[in-house]
């Protein structure tokens, strides 16, 4: 691996914890108090692969958020995260509520990702229409800056918006629906050995297994 740092920030809803169930749906369960059912979930949920698990989490506003894991993505992470000279941290809005995430990473088993030294830096739940004054980009520039190799795993970021930014660090935006899969796991040794990411799978009919990183 290189001897730069290497710093990988992950989202957390649409990278690691999918929608199982449309907003409808969602709504009508927490006003029924009781979880949706499973043949109400999203198409693509009901052929998912073997390693995909229903769970339910308690989100930002102390309400259950009923989403879908991939237990192979995140073992794939776990061993990626095993090397000495790599630190995956936290990106998320889930950050505003540091208790809930914690909470979460300790019941999914992603409690080997780090939590962000801040500084300063103030998370506020707002998508990436424009990267120029998100929290996410000051952090990433935080850890570029410092001298860090940096990938940024995010479903929001669009290709466009990431032009300017894409000479210093990678991007990999999975599908929102199919999160990071184990292609994109496979492409983590290339990054870390010098290869540059720039993976837009957020735009595209992709599957749970596929990729279109050359």
């Amino acid at each position: 691996m290189s001897c730069h740092r290497l710093t990988v920030m992950l989202d957390f809803d649409g990278v690691l914890l999918m929608p199982a169930y449309d907003n409808h749906t969602e709504t009508q369960a927490l006003r029924a108090g009781t979880p949706p059912k499973i043949d109400d979930a999203l198409p693509w949920i009901k052929t998912a692969p073997a390693d995909t698990e229903h769970v339910t989490l308690t989100g930002l506003a102390d309400r259950p958020v009923w989403g879908v894991i991939r237990r192979d993505s995140i073992e794939g992470l776990r061993a990626f995260a095993g090397d000495e000279n790599v630190d995956l941290i936290w990106a998320s809005s889930w950050l505003t509520r540091p208790d809930r995430l914690r909470e979460a990473a300790e019941q999914l088993g992603l409690d080997f990702i780090q939590f962000p030294h801040l500084d300063g830096i103030v998370p506020f739940n707002q998508p990436l229409m424009s990267l120029r004054d998100h929290w996410k980009t000051a952090l990433s520039m935080r850890y570029v800056d410092r001298g860090d190799r940096v990938l940024w795993i995010d479903d929001q970021i669009e290709a466009r918006a990431s032009q300017e930014y894409l000479p210093t660090l990678s991007i990999l935006a999975p599908s929102v629906y199919h999160g990071i899969n184990p292609a994109h796991i496979q492409l983590l040794p290339q990054w870390a050995a010098g290869r540059d990411l720039a993976v837009f799978d957020n735009e595209i009919r992709g599957g749970w297994n596929r990729t279109t990183a050359a």
